[in-house]
């Protein structure tokens, strides 16, 4: 099975193995194709728009914690 390849902020990511998952989505290892560095990554099912604006208002959070 091919691995899952994602560009986030021009860098490209293959995903790993699964870690866990629940109702809202899975967590997976990421795999940084430049650096071989793992990280872990969220993915969320939004079905509708106020599953998205959760996703969306995680993110910011996420985001404003490394700014």
């Amino acid at each position: 099975m091919a691995q899952e390849k994602y560009t986030i902020n021009g860098r490209t990511f293959y995903e790993g193995a699964l870690l866990t998952s629940g109702g809202y989505g899975y967590i997976n290892i990421a795999i940084a194709e430049d650096s071989g560095e793992r990280y872990v990554m969220k993915k969320m099912i939004c079905q509708g728009k106020e599953r998205q604006a959760v996703a969306e208002n995680e993110i910011n959070i996420l985001v404003s914690t490394f700014d």
